[in-house]
């Protein structure tokens, strides 16, 4: 899933611009110092590492404490609808997981730019 593309929609982060933003985005949401100091010097070609990151993130905060995955899941403002189908699967399709909160993220990105102008 290295182009990020799914249902139609594509997170589109070769924009050196929108690459910072999502990244500045998860590191908000996610709110976690060693996710930060690991994420904020990734460069725009370096997409596959920061989706290798989030991946390893989320899984890790999966593995801890499910009270908090499940809070980091509201706070990225994941819909039930893709979350309980992931929990109930025994975290099967973990890439597609990790796609979809870049994808929520991206599209925070995506409203912010469109509506604060």
């Amino acid at each position: 899933m290295s182009d990020l593309e799914s249902d139609k929609f594509v997170v589109d982060l070769s924009s050196d611009i929108h690459f910072y933003l999502v990244v500045k985005q998860l590191v908000k949401d996610f709110n976690n110092e060693v996710f930060e100091e690991r994420v904020s010097v990734l460069k725009p070609d370096q997409k596959e590492v920061l989706i290798e990151e989030v991946s390893l993130y989320l899984l890790s905060v999966c593995n801890s404490s499910i009270t908090e995955f499940s809070q980091l899941m509201y706070v990225v403002d994941m819909p039930e609808k893709i979350l309980a189908p992931f929990l109930s699967s025994g975290q099967q399709g973990w890439d597609d997981f990790t796609y979809q909160v870049l994808k929520r993220e991206y599209l925070k990105v995506l409203i912010r730019e469109k509506y604060s102008n």
